[in-house]
């Protein structure tokens, strides 16, 4: 499961099986043109618009219990 905080409140949670293609065909594909490295996190976006839209200098968290919580502040 992964959840998506913006401010710290929840924009959205989804799980990746419900992804049109496998994590495996996106990694194979980016691998094509990027030479990935262990330890490397691939963001493949979310499950929808976040709502409200980002404005410069919000925090935006990715909750993920395989990779904990990265965190992006704005610009």
């Amino acid at each position: 499961m992964i959840t998506v905080r913006v401010n710290g409140k929840e924009a959205t949670s989804y799980n990746t099986k419900g992804a049109i293609f496998s994590l495996q065909h996106y990694i194979a594909r980016m691998s094509a043109y990027v030479t990935l490295w262990p330890g490397d996190v691939i963001w493949l976006g979310c499950d929808g618009p976040t709502l409200p839209a980002l404005e410069p200098g919000d925090l935006v968290e990715v909750v993920n219990e395989a990779i904990g919580v990265p965190r992006q502040p704005g610009r």
